[in-house]
């Protein structure tokens, strides 16, 4: 399957935003410091750039480790849903 570059890039993105989400809100409140202080917006804009491209890393990273997989493999072990459908097929298995 020939799946386009930018949609891995977004990929990428997207994961590296969901595990980072929390520091957004410390540049927001950073930013509006500096508009309180009178400091200049240079810093904020330059902390911003440096969040998109660590969220474009830290995603990259996490896809290329295959932490996703097991990321998933626990929401199943903790899904009540996954563990009936787990135990139902062990069963129809060994009978």
């Amino acid at each position: 399957m020939n799946i386009p570059r930018w949609l891995w890039w977004k990929r990428y993105f997207d994961v590296g935003l969901g595990l980072t989400s929390y520091a957004k809100y410390l540049i927001a409140f950073f930013g509006m410091y500096s508009i309180g202080e009178g400091v200049n917006m240079n810093y904020t804009l330059i902390l911003g750039v440096v969040y998109i491209i660590s969220c474009f890393i830290i995603g990259k990273i996490w896809v290329y480790y295959k932490m996703i997989d097991r990321e998933n493999e626990i929401s199943n072990i903790l899904n009540p849903f996954q563990v009936e459908v787990r135990e139902k097929l062990i069963r129809e298995k060994f009978k």
